[in-house]
């Protein structure tokens, strides 16, 4: 099965906020940086995804996206 880029990133992304220990809320800019994805396009997927619920996004200085319980 191919998937679409836009899966790709998106399945690359939840992977890696779920290696994060206990949870713990990753800015946009560094799941970017460690997939090597740009930052805007991943930006609009993780939106995407906290729209489905699948993760939860949090504003501010220790904010960031995290995987919804």
């Amino acid at each position: 099965m191919i998937f679409s880029r836009t899966s790709q990133y998106a399945i690359q992304a939840l992977i890696y906020l779920a290696t994060q220990p206990g949870g713990q809320s990753s800015l946009n800019h560094e799941i970017a940086r460690k997939l090597g994805v740009p930052p805007a396009y991943l930006a609009k997927i993780l939106q995407g995804l906290c729209r489905q619920q699948i993760l939860d996004s949090i504003r501010g200085r220790h904010g960031g996206f995290s995987l919804r319980d």
